[in-house]
């Protein structure tokens, strides 16, 4: 269906054939492909690419975006870009959105401005011009979870706690690699503010048809200590534990017993000493109210 779509013709010169996006999208990893539909229909397609910065930030180009002629002057196009811009905007890493308008596309230029774009003064290498729309994060913002993924992991495993830390938590980079091969760990950035602040690995472990839900590993780079971030990550493993898992009845954590700022912030979260320790760390457990 996607293939078949067309834009109008006097629209034809703008936008490259929806089959050679599709190819695109197959061969260009970081390319996604998304059909429009209006119900059952497919009324359209967009196409668009994540850019990462040295920093772990990123911006998302929109490089593909059409609704077929015989679909036009509904209301799908504005509807679609909505979407897909409230969809865009909610992830963590995200600081702007891009796209490249060819000039002369009015209509295009008009939709866009709608949107909250604005035309720069920049051309890209195929003479387009080259339109953002900032994406802006409270300045307080709590700490949210993004997966891990080939666009972000270099960032993830770059991330440092301080160097008197660094005996008290494994290394990013091991803890990825020891996911990948441990399939009920989950490892994730954490974000605030649209930048990488931290890493997370949690999980479960079935014991006797019983699921125990842990956090293996959470630390915050040592850039961004002192701001409320662990805290709030915690929130945020504890909230996609419980989605996860609704029947959980809570979630375990251990820290080096030198470790007393990790001690300290898991007791103020609610964590519960019951006097058990793991391979020489303090085991401490967070009950869930069910």
């Amino acid at each position: 269906m996607i293939v078949r779509l067309k834009p109008a013709e006097d629209q034809a010169s703008f936008i490259e054939p929806n089959d050679r996006s599709l190819a695109e999208s197959i061969f260009l990893a970081s390319y996604q492909a998304r059909a429009i539909c209006a119900g059952e229909t497919v009324v359209g397609f967009l196409m668009y690419y994540r850019r990462v910065e040295e920093d772990g930030t990123c911006a998302v180009w929109l490089d593909r975006f059409m609704i077929g002629a015989e679909h036009q002057r509904k209301g799908y196009g504005r509807a679609a870009l909505d979407h897909w811009l409230a969809e865009i905007r909610a992830r963590p890493d995200c600081t702007a959105i891009g796209l490249t308008l060819v000039p002369g596309n009015r209509a295009a230029q008009a939709l866009y401005e709608r949107a909250g774009f604005r035309v720069t003064d920049d051309i890209d290498e195929n003479g387009e011009q080259i339109m953002t729309l900032a994406v802006e994060h409270p300045a307080a913002e709590q700490a949210r979870l993004a997966a891990i993924d080939r666009d972000n992991w270099q960032a993830a495993a770059a991330l440092q706690v301080r160097e008197d830390q660094r005996g008290f938590v494994t290394r990013n980079l091991l803890s990825m690699i020891e996911s990948h091969f441990t399939p009920a760990q989950f490892p994730y950035a954490i974000y605030a503010s649209g930048k990488m602040v931290g890493f997370t690995l949690y999980g479960y472990e079935t014991i006797d048809s019983y699921d125990l839900w842990y956090i293996a590993r959470l630390m915050i780079d040592s850039r961004f200590q002192g701001k409320g971030y662990g805290r709030t990550a915690l929130a945020a493993i504890v909230a996609d534990i419980r989605q996860r898992a609704p029947k959980a009845e809570g979630v375990v954590i251990s820290y080096v017993p030198e470790n007393r700022y990790a001690g300290e912030l898991y007791k103020r979260f609610g964590f519960l000493d019951e006097g058990t320790t793991i391979e020489g760390e303090i085991l401490l457990r967070l009950p869930f109210q069910v």
